[in-house]
């Protein structure tokens, strides 16, 4: 989405604030409790003319379409153009086009029922549109879990292969059902003198098209239809379609499912690794925890509370059981606290023998895990600096 300038003010602290957003997602929830109760009084009242909904739960469905209409003016007011260019413009028009749908849904309603001319079938067709598009107002609870989001975006990611493993397990179930139907069919013509009628019929039934036993194998292959009970009616005819069922299921079972599963995996794993943006926000947490529990362990050790770390006071820290296991679990490694401590003063340049607290925790921070190229390359260029220095 277009990068969008950052909103300050108590209309955008309340947008982005926690409270809000729990407050739309409790909306939602009770909105979709509605839908249901909604939903089974219809169906309980299904042989009545006129069981329409209830003047109460009228006011209460206009009562979501109200707040959710105010949550979109707010949002709109703090993002303005930004709400349709964002990296959440596709929730943004989909709340937009629900809250649309709302009013123009409780327009009718009341044009309906203000007396209105008599509705005809496609106003009342329209009507049940409406309806049924309620239900993608649980779709906009997902924007408020991350957990859900993830998963609803590894679906839409997979919409793609899907779609190519659709095509895929159609043209093999077209083949294997193409072969039956003629082998079949020739089957029938050479023994129709020595089957039975009945169980001749049975089978140019069920076996009638390629459609309808391509129907027949999709079944077996989703344990929509047991392929035992198919593997017997088969057998009539002789064994060499029974074994082609029988390479069609486990063809199907052990091949077909298991890569299309394993595309499945694959694409979700890719979809479900978190971008740039995600693992520095992850980072810049991370470090913020560490410099906040090291500046703890430092003032705790600072006898003179001068805000300043003494070498004295950096080897006895160096003996402190918290301050070990920190570094030890960091991959932080100091062994010698004297060479340390000069190592500190010489680069923040200072004259004093005491180094400011907030400077040892970033050399801290900055010595975690491995060393990088960058710092190796910084090494060799203050190494060529210092040569030169010591020449001139």
């Amino acid at each position: 989405g277009m990068p969008e300038p950052e909103r300050t003010g108590w209309v955008a602290e309340l947008e982005r604030g926690r409270n809000f957003n729990a407050l739309c997602g409790a909306c939602i929830a009770m909105n979709c409790a509605f839908l249901v109760f909604a939903a089974d009084r219809e169906m309980d009242n299904y042989d009545v003319d006129d069981s329409g909904p209830s003047r109460a739960m009228q006011c209460i469905e206009y009562a979501f379409t109200a707040f959710y209409l105010c949550e979109l003016l707010l949002r709109l007011y703090v993002h303005r153009f930004y709400f349709f260019f964002s990296a959440d413009a596709t929730w943004n028009l989909l709340d937009s086009f629900l809250v649309f749908l709302g009013l123009l849904e409780m327009t009718f309603t009341l044009f309906a029922d203000g007396g209105g001319p008599s509705l005809n079938p496609g106003f009342m067709r329209m009507l049940r549109v409406f309806k049924v598009v309620k239900v993608l107002r649980v779709v906009r609870g997902i924007r408020f879990l991350s957990e859900l989001r993830l998963i609803f975006k590894c679906l839409l990611g997979s919409l793609l292969s899907l779609t190519w493993s659709l095509v895929m397990i159609l043209l093999i179930v077209y083949i294997f059902a193409l072969l039956i139907v003629q082998v079949l069919s020739q089957e029938l013509k050479l023994q129709k003198n020595t089957l039975p009628d009945e169980e001749m019929r049975r089978l140019a039934d069920l076996y009638s098209s390629v459609g309808n036993a391509m129907m027949l194998l999709i079944q077996i292959a989703t344990d929509g239809l047991s392929w035992a009970t198919v593997f017997d009616d088969l057998s009539i005819i002789g064994g060499f379609l029974q074994w082609v069922l029988v390479a069609f299921v486990v063809f199907f079972n052990l091949a077909v499912w298991n890569i299309v599963t394993s595309m499945f995996v694959e694409k979700a794993i890719k979809l479900a690794k978190p971008d740039i943006d995600d693992m520095a926000m992850e980072q810049h947490i991370e470090d913020a925890q560490d410099a906040d529990e090291l500046t703890k362990i430092f003032a705790a050790l600072d006898d003179d509370n001068s805000g300043t770390m003494s070498l004295d006071e950096l080897q006895r820290l160096m003996t402190h059981p918290k301050f070990h296991d920190y570094l030890r679990v960091r991959g932080i490694r100091i062994e010698d606290a004297e060479l340390f401590h000069k190592m500190l003063i010489s680069v923040a340049g200072d004259a004093e023998e005491e180094v400011d607290i907030s400077f040892v925790v970033a050399a801290c921070l900055r010595m975690k895990g491995l060393a990088t190229s960058m710092d190796l390359h910084a090494l060799s260029y203050e190494a060529k600096l210092m040569n030169k220095k010591h020449r001139e």
